[in-house]
């Protein structure tokens, strides 16, 4: 038996709770038993004190994934010290989506978690996985979000209006501004602007201070780093710039983290989300999302925010300074020989779904000669130890259910730097955006290196960006309407030589800059409008 059953057994058996124990035997690879995970749930089901029931439920979590079993209050029905001890563990969410569904599983499992646990689980909740979700999400944010403004204490403060005939007062707040993805996606939000019309704050919780940063200091008039003060020196720091937009640069979904709970508050007359959160904020201080024209008509629906379109794609990219590959890398690397046909993904890992999984192996099953390579481990999102080896044990279980050989399917990194993981592009003969939730940044290496890339429209827009960035730059027969014609057009591209380099609206930061202002400008004409009439209350 392996470690997990033998625990599993000894909790069915009533022999009592070692938390070590249990803390080191979830580190194991999951293991199912049908039977004893049956017996379990009827335990559970029985028990008629919340200590009886303690036992089964460590003994069905050792068997199943949390979000598929029944669920169980652990601050409620189970004693203090099994809440202390579960709530990291049930808030952590999938790192590997294994079945198809887990995505929006996950996502109705964690607002039971917060109906159930309120404020508690917001330090633990992890909700990368549900960005892959196909529903509406928005009934999950808003309560984190209200979650989130009860734990922050969050004031009533607003502004007042701004002098007539001055320049608008724009902030930026993100979390780092070194070299990163998110950074040279932010940079054109403020560096092309007309300083006769705005004057621009940027706000940093953190981040070295590199020739990335160095460029992001010089597109503010006033820079200020937030690192190390507590909350309410941050709050106060921001509101003292008297800001009529505050524009939140980074992902604010995803974990309750120092951006998003700083986001929470308002600080500043109008906040704008871009598309940095993939989904809706949740967050009653956040007026608008930016979008563009690749969001699909209908898509206010599923936000909290009033949609901001720009005429134009929703993002561009600043090149900054060059970046090197700290580790250059080669298919001998990889084992890989120079005639197989490479294909490559650099999705990070919740992007993964089952559908997507699928869909890529059936390519590898009719191209004998192709080979798949995987860099999923995004250190941004999954932190410094990813589930490497649970990932490949669950990749080769797929690949031999359909004949596949797994050693057709690679994995590389977790790398030290975006740099090394941008160079693999130089590598591939086919690029594979994940869908629903589709790439941005991941593009930019492959289409900078000339290699075919093939992607899937779709209904959102995270689900849409990867097909509007192929077109801005001029690769429309990379885009698919469904699964039938992505496997079609990526089959058709493994035989076309290397494209030429790209050009589009995702490089123009004049036309960007243009856009963002007329958008800007509107949202302020008419929330003046609004409150001129009184239809604008906070």
């Amino acid at each position: 038996m392996t470690k997990r059953l033998v625990l599993a057994r000894h909790y069915l058996d009533g022999k009592g709770v070692a938390w070590p124990g249990f803390q080191a035997t979830l580190a194991a690879p999951m293991t199912h038993d049908a039977g004893m995970l049956e017996e379990a749930l009827s335990l559970l089901v029985a028990a008629r004190e919340p200590a009886e029931r303690l036992g089964p439920y460590l003994a069905a979590l050792l068997l199943e994934t949390p979000f598929r079993l029944p669920f169980v209050d652990p601050l409620r029905d189970l004693p203090v010290e099994a809440g202390r001890q579960l709530l990291p563990i049930l808030a952590r969410g999938p790192d590997v989506l294994r079945q198809p569904g887990d995505a929006d599983a996950w996502a109705a499992y964690a607002e039971s978690l917060l109906v159930a646990c309120g404020a508690a689980v917001l330090p633990f909740l992890r909700l990368h996985a549900a960005f892959a979700a196909t529903g509406d999400l928005r009934r999950l944010m808003t309560l984190r979000g209200r979650l989130i403004a009860q734990a922050e204490g969050i004031d009533d403060w607003y502004p007042g209006r701004p002098a007539a005939g001055q320049p608008i007062r724009l902030g930026l707040l993100t979390g780092r501004i070194d070299d990163r993805p998110n950074t040279r996606f932010l940079l054109p939000h403020i560096d092309r602007l007309d300083r006769r019309r705005y004057r621009v704050f940027g706000y940093a919780l953190g981040g070295g201070e590199d020739g990335m940063a160095a460029l992001f200091r010089s597109a503010c008039d006033r820079l200020v780093r937030l690192d190390g003060m507590a909350q309410h020196d941050r709050v106060a720091a921001i509101r003292r710039d008297r800001l009529d937009i505050l524009l939140i640069g980074g992902n604010v979904a995803a974990s309750v983290d120092p951006l998003c709970r700083l986001a929470a508050w308002r600080l500043a007359r109008y906040q704008v989300l871009l598309a940095a959160t993939p989904v809706t904020s949740g967050l009653a201080s956040i007026d608008h999302v930016l979008v563009g024209t690749e969001t699909p008509q209908g898509a206010d629906t599923q936000c909290t925010e009033e949609l901001l379109r720009l005429d134009r794609l929703f993002c561009c990219f600043d090149p900054g300074v060059p970046r090197a590959a700290s580790e250059a890398p080669s298919r001998t690397d990889f084992s890989i020989e120079e005639s197989a046909k490479l294909l490559l993904s650099t999705a990070s890992l919740t992007k993964l779904t089952p559908a997507c999984l699928d869909l890529w192996l059936s390519i590898l099953e009719t191209r004998a000669d192709a080979v798949l390579l995987l860099a999923p481990f995004n250190p941004y999102w999954l932190g410094d130890t990813p589930p490497r080896t649970a990932l490949a044990a669950h990749l080769a279980d797929l690949a031999r259910r359909r004949g596949i050989a797994p050693y057709r399917i690679r994995l590389a990194g977790p790398f030290t730097d975006a740099g090394t993981v941008d160079a693999l592009a130089g590598l591939a003969d086919l690029y594979l955006d994940a869908f629903p939730y589709a790439g941005c940044t991941t593009l930019l290496a492959p289409l900078a290196a000339g290699v075919p890339v093939v992607a899937m429209v779709g209904d959102s827009q995270r689900g849409n960006q990867a097909a509007a960035l192929l077109s801005e730059a001029g690769r429309q027969g990379g885009i698919a309407r469904d699964a039938g014609e992505y496997r079609r057009i990526a089959l058709d591209m493994l035989g076309l030589p290397r494209l030429s380099e790209p050009s589009g609206g995702f490089l123009d930061a004049a036309d960007f800059a243009r856009s963002l202002d007329v958008a800007l400008s509107s949202m302020l004409a008419a929330n003046a409008a609004g409150e001129d009439h009184g239809d604008h209350a906070r």
